[in-house]
């Protein structure tokens, strides 16, 4: 399953690079460990879902506490 993660970097013509797209390639065992979080969570929303929210948490939560590097994306 392919996660694609759109950065934001600001407007050209302001020094960034507009929109960059990245790609996570994830391999059926690790969609399998998201499933069984989902489950085990009791979550009504769909794998795909489950999978951009929980990726978005993790990312928010390292920029919240400034702990950049843990979580490797």
């Amino acid at each position: 399953m392919k996660v694609q993660i759109r950065i934001n970097t600001g407007f050209v013509s302001e020094g960034g690079r507009g929109s960059v797209w990245k790609t996570v390639n994830l391999n059926k065992e690790q969609v399998e460990e998201f499933d069984l979080k989902r489950r085990t969570l009791d979550e009504e929303k769909n794998l795909e879902e489950f999978i951009v929210e929980d990726i978005q948490d993790l990312v928010q939560h390292e920029i919240d506490n400034g702990l950049y590097g843990l979580f490797n994306y």
